[in-house]
């Protein structure tokens, strides 16, 4: 008799290894395959406990909507500062204004304060009379140059307001920006969900 035999040595192993494994980790909470079970593409294999990634959506999206207020609220102060711009701008116009007054009153009580002084001179008016009107041109100089800080002051004011302006729109673009990365943030987060 004859007898053929065939004796090998090593490691037995599958034709078809698949390696598993998940895109995040957490607490399985259900196993649908075990050791050697066969599997199809597809099939699901197992559940990972969702209320961690649940939690993080839900943070993200209270961040999101944060995000989004501080935009409407950057909005809020651009058109605000606008206002005020133009209300500034009102009151400057109404300083400029006021300033044509006073020099209209200061030549005119300049004109009178020079008829006063060359009459006192031929002593047709008393010297009391010339300097009543020389006091009333120094008050009408003094208003002019206080109209005329008041209208600086208001220009300086249109300045300041415009920067502020500037800064808020500075504000507003980077809560927008906020907003975009809150919608990665959540995106992510729904994705890991």
């Amino acid at each position: 008799r004859i007898q053929s035999t065939v004796s090998v040595t090593g490691t037995v192993s599958a034709l078809l290894t698949v390696q598993v494994g998940s895109q995040v980790s957490g607490v399985v909470t259900a196993l649908h395959a075990d050791y050697n079970s066969e599997v199809h593409k597809g099939q699901l294999l197992a559940e990972i406990d969702p209320l961690p990634f649940q939690e993080r959506v839900n943070q993200a999206q209270a961040a999101l909507d944060s995000s989004i207020a501080a935009v409407d609220a950057a909005k809020a102060t651009v058109r605000k500062s606008e206002t005020d711009i133009r209300s500034a701008q009102a009151t400057a116009e109404s300083q400029k204004a006021l300033v044509a007054q006073a020099l209209a009153g200061e030549r005119g009580a300049k004109i009178t304060a020079d008829r006063q002084e060359k009459l006192a001179a031929s002593s047709i008016v008393s010297d009391d009379q010339f300097q009543s009107a020389k006091a009333t041109y120094d008050v009408a100089v003094a208003d002019r140059q206080a109209s005329d800080a008041q209208a600086h002051v208001a220009e300086t004011t249109i300045d300041e307001m415009k920067e502020a302006r500037e800064a808020a729109k500075v504000q507003q673009e980077n809560a927008e920006a906020q907003v975009r990365q809150a919608q990665g943030a959540l995106d992510s987060a729904k994705l890991d969900l």
